[in-house]
């Protein structure tokens, strides 16, 4: 069972996590970065999903992800970067590290789109 990590302030995420789980997956809910980064000191997931945006916090999408890359507990962990205004966030996602970005559209299927990520990371190893 792969573990997730969702990083987000808005209460819509409760409805990510019901769908995750019933996929299977063992899911932790934070509300910022630095909660994140604690829980991730213990429990370094296969997949974090994040915010664009945090309330209350030195950190935004980006300046969290690049920290969560350079962090040595999640060198392996994928990283989804999810936003309700696709076109202002899309142009930095390439470089802020992300595996994939998700726009609304997408959101209803992130079991989907977590399950693929994480097959073509098993992909990648075994090459």
């Amino acid at each position: 069972m792969a573990s997730v990590l969702i990083v987000h302030s808005d209460n819509a995420t409760e409805m990510w996590a019901a769908s995750l789980r019933a996929k299977g997956f063992a899911v932790h809910r934070v509300c910022n970065p630095e909660e994140a980064f604690l829980y991730i000191d213990e429990h370094p997931p296969a997949v974090i999903v994040t915010d664009s945006q945090f309330r209350m916090s030195a950190f935004n999408g980006t300046t969290f992800i690049s920290a969560v890359r350079e962090h040595k507990a999640c060198s392996l962990s994928r990283i989804i970067f999810c936003s309700k205004q696709r076109q202002a966030d899309e142009r930095h996602v390439p470089s802020s590290g992300a595996d994939l970005f998700l726009g609304p559209a997408d959101l209803g299927n992130l079991p989907y789109h977590l399950t693929r990520l994480l097959s073509q990371r098993r992909r990648a190893r075994q090459s």
